[in-house]
């Protein structure tokens, strides 16, 4: 006798927490590395060292702010002579405990995807036209290397 569980259709938005197996699955098979401290702390950082999420369930914040999940990106690749510096953090996300865990994974799902996301690259003209001060020429140099390996990168 098989053991059926049953389940049923909710609001994304009122769906509650749910299950976070589904999180760390997407994660592995997207190739981050996972460690749970001893305070029951989970982080998981992206191959290229890019990105890392935190789930602190036993944590002071959680306690006193709700964020159970963060996800920071911490910095972003350098474009073969390119003279843009590293940056240590870019961005944050965080999610309360309430958030449902598939929006979770949604969101880290397309941030997992090896395609990326297309930015629309703004020509020297523009770029110019758009400033109401001369673009530097520094600034100039790194836009043609950006424009560059996009054209190298798709062939």
């Amino acid at each position: 006798m098989t053991d059926k569980v049953s389940t049923r259709t909710v609001s994304a938005p009122l769906a509650g927490a749910g299950e976070t197996g589904e999180v760390w699955e997407l994660l592995a098979a997207a190739g981050w590395a996972e460690h749970t401290d001893a305070n029951c702390t989970t982080e998981a950082v992206a191959p290229t060292g890019q990105v890392r999420l935190v789930f602190q369930p036993e944590s002071i914040e959680y306690a006193t702010t709700g964020v159970l999940w963060k996800v920071e990106g911490v910095g972003f690749p350098m474009a073969d002579n390119l003279a843009v510096p590293a940056r240590p953090l870019t961005w944050k996300a965080t999610f309360t405990g309430a958030v449902p865990a598939e929006l979770i994974c949604a969101f880290l799902g397309r941030l997992v995807d090896p395609a990326g996301i297309d930015r629309p690259v703004i020509s020297e003209e523009a770029l110019t036209q758009m400033c109401a001060t001369p673009v530097p020429e520094t600034l100039l140099a790194a836009q043609r290397e950006l424009q560059k390996a996009g054209d190298d990168s798709t062939g």
